[in-house]
């Protein structure tokens, strides 16, 4: 039976809408962790005086300079035109300054580096929603419809990737089996059968750690599922099997690129390619779905460089992936490095999805044209749909890549129109 491109790219399109809730959960994610995101705010100006004075500030705070910092903080937060943003940056800012001012820069930073996270209050749990309003979900759903909890079981990163900002103002710190056991359980008591999403940069840094906590899971019944992120190369198959027995039914990591010299003046150790292929078919043998990340725009970048990125995304065969553009954030390594490319003054515009700096290989537009690409190459095919519903046959699995090379090519045709070239190896 011959099954046409239309039919194909319909069926694709109907699937697509049915499990579009992975990013309308993540958008809904990110409107509660910033509620005010939706709202009219002013344009925010980098380059007008309370944002010029907001840089230097953090720049001076992460370099020790806590008296040259305080004034120039405190004209930020004096400034009504300052977004909340802003203020809620140097305030944080300014409680460190404070700190460290009371004692030596070095033993404050190894205080707010190893706080006890233990002596931390839950959040009351009990006060949101229904006790059945987030169980509900389905066949094509990661995260159930109502949402999920977001649950710390450390802060901050322990790695040292100089585009990522959690390290911008403390260091990596870790509860302890005991607290986060508590919490679970009084989550369960005030929601059966919870969704939780370990919101840890890298969850499983501490393998021993993990073991005992999903142990105490399996050895409480607590009824619970949940998601985590973390490194590929902090995983195995042991590790897998008893975080799957304690709830994990999703998880999510970072490729970024492909290059492994990218990777590595990234500050980002590289993970070998038969490794994450490998942990990738054990979660699909348990059934867990996993998400990956990547990014485009590395001063290394090149069309080719990125097309194979792309090409090792789909071959990959995640459940999910995330592409975004490569994006230097004051206060980390990377904004030292690139801050003289940097051409945005729009705060907003600093979203991920829209470049920011002049790239010495790629147009802006280009740029933007890839990072449409690689979401269309990666969703609009059928292989993506058989991993989404966790589609093992093998004959099954040959037809649809034969499809998948049908839709390629027609991607290939469609982009040679737009920008004479595709995005292919």
């Amino acid at each position: 039976m011959r099954i046409s491109l239309r039919f194909v790219f319909a069926t694709m399109l109907g699937l697509l809408l049915a499990s579009g809730q992975v990013w309308s959960a993540a958008a809904k994610e990110q409107k509660n962790e910033y509620p005010n995101a939706t709202r009219k705010e002013p344009k925010l100006d980098m380059s007008s005086g309370n944002q010029k004075d907001l840089n230097k500030a953090l720049e001076l705070v992460n370099n020790n300079q806590y008296d040259e910092a305080m004034p120039l903080l405190q004209k930020v937060l004096d400034d009504s035109k300052a977004s909340k943003y802003a203020r809620a940056l140097a305030l944080e800012a300014k409680a460190q300054a404070e700190s460290g001012k009371q004692d030596d820069a070095s033993a404050v930073k190894d205080f707010r580096a190893a706080y006890d996270l233990d002596a931390l209050p839950f959040p009351r749990w009990d006060l949101i929603g229904q006790k059945r309003a987030r169980q509900v979900g389905g066949k094509l759903l990661v995260r159930p419809i109502g949402g999920a909890f977001p649950v710390l079981a450390s802060r901050g990163c322990p790695e040292f990737c100089t585009y990522c900002p959690h390290r911008i103002l403390a260091g990596h710190r870790e509860r302890s089996v005991a607290s986060i056991i508590e919490e679970l359980e009084y989550l369960c008591d005030s929601h059966p059968n919870p969704y939780v999403i370990f919101r840890d940069p890298l969850f499983t840094q501490d393998r021993a750690r993990c073991f005992a906590l999903a142990d105490e899971i399996v050895a409480r019944g607590l009824k619970l599922r949940f998601e985590c992120e973390t490194r590929l190369d902090r995983l195995d198959e042991s590790l897998l099997r008893s975080l799957h027995r304690a709830g994990l039914r999703a998880m999510s990591f970072g490729v970024e690129s492909l290059d492994p010299a990218t990777l590595k003046k990234a500050g980002r150790r590289p993970i070998p390619p038969e490794h994450q292929r490998a942990i990738l078919s054990f979660c699909r043998s348990l059934g867990i779905k996993t998400a990956a990340f990547y990014v485009f725009g590395f001063l290394q970048d090149s069309w080719d460089s990125i097309a194979q990125t792309i090409d090792y995304a789909i071959q990959l065969g995640s459940t999910f992936a995330q592409f975004k553009i490569l994006t230097p954030y004051p206060g980390t390594p990377l904004w030292k490095q690139m801050s003289h490319l940097v051409y945005e003054k729009n705060w907003e515009e600093f979203d991920g999805f829209t470049p920011t700096f002049s790239h010495p290989n790629l147009t802006t537009r280009e740029m933007k044209f890839l990072l449409g690409a690689a979401y269309a190459r990666f969703y609009v095919r059928p292989t993506f749909v058989a991993n989404l519903l966790g589609i093992q046959s093998a004959p099954i699995r040959q037809v649809l890549r034969k499809l998948d090379t049908r839709v390629f090519a027609h991607q290939s045709q469609r982009e040679i129109e737009a920008v004479s070239r595709a995005v292919s190896c």
